[in-house]
């Protein structure tokens, strides 16, 4: 286990002379989502993929390792699975911001899978905090292969394959 890549970077904030009404919000946002992933400060999620691949193929091209990266609920991009259904021994870990549809079903993705059984419970220890008494949590977690449709901006593939996870 370890960091095989890291990219610095920090946010341009644009100093706006005054507050943009609704309707110029909406037309920020609709221009954004017309931009090319490439030109969107979310593809760092794909460059992250696309460099660690790199770098293991140029150190070792016959690796046996799988590669799972973790990200956070802005790594829960369509074009950030595509990619890594595209690498062999790579994965994704990624908490899911977006209740997506679940292909071949009239489902939502956290629906469905609070629909399944649960598959363990865990007890967790909770330690004392200041709003907190020390105890023993329950944790009931169901997972199950799940096919999610892909948004029409991916071109090639109708769903795409992963595992759900919900704890609570």
């Amino acid at each position: 286990m370890g960091l095989l890549w890291e990219k610095l970077w920090h946010r341009d904030h644009e100093q706006e002379d005054e507050i943009l009404s609704d309707k110029q919000k909406k037309k920020r946002k609709a221009a954004a989502r017309k931009r090319p992933i490439e030109e969107k400060e979310s593809y760092k999620w794909i460059e992250v993929i696309q460099e660690v691949e790199q770098l293991l193929k140029s150190a070792a091209p016959e690796r046996l390792a799988k590669i799972i990266h973790v990200f956070d609920r802005e790594g829960d991009m369509a074009e950030v699975f595509d990619e890594v259904s595209k690498i062999s021994n790579t994965g994704v870990v990624v908490r899911a911001a977006h209740n997506r549809i679940i292909a071949e079903e009239n489902s939502h993705l956290r629906e469905w899978l609070l629909s399944k059984p649960i598959n363990m419970e865990v007890a967790v220890e909770l330690p004392k905090t200041q709003k907190r008494q020390e105890r023993i949590a329950s944790l009931a977690i169901r997972y199950t292969p799940v096919k999610l449709r892909n948004p029409a901006r991916i071109q090639g593939q109708e769903y795409i394959e992963v595992y759900g996870v919900y704890a609570v």
